[in-house]
């Protein structure tokens, strides 16, 4: 098949990625595993045209590459707080921007408000956070 090289060396990259995130252990043999099953894929006389078998192929990987890059708690919950830090900040710079362009009006006064509440907020929980995790230590 035209472009088997090629194929093979991506879907050995996807495994290759989700290698990196399993216990030194068993990556080794599972990524010898994963991969052994590509060019047995590529090559499967039950299914008619090459272009199956290279989507086949390739929906493997993929599928294996995702099912090992899904974050740990640990991790999600650090793009939780990341994201919480970047809807704080957003919303205020939105009522900085809004006091700005209306100066005089309840819109601009209800964002300053939402804007400064949130980054208190925001302050506060850190804070409790740290205690806690002082404490458990």
């Amino acid at each position: 098949m035209k472009g088997q090289r090629g194929l093979l060396r991506l879907g050995d990259h996807l495994i290759g990625v989700a290698c990196r995130r399993i216990p030194a252990k068993t990556r080794e043999d599972r990524y010898r595993e994963w991969t052994a099953e590509l060019p047995a894929i590529l090559d499967d006389p039950d299914i008619r045209f090459a272009f199956r078998r290279s989507v086949r192929m390739l929906r493997y990987s993929a599928g294996i590459a995702w099912r090992f890059s899904l974050p740990s708690r640990q991790q999600t919950r650090r793009l939780a707080g990341a994201g919480y830090v970047l809807i704080t900040f957003g919303l205020f710079g939105w009522s900085v921007w809004t006091a700005v362009l209306n100066p005089h009006s309840w819109e601009s006064d209800l964002a300053v408000t939402l804007g400064v509440t949130n980054c208190l907020l925001l302050t506060i929980g850190w804070r409790v956070r740290r205690r806690w995790q002082r404490r458990a230590r």
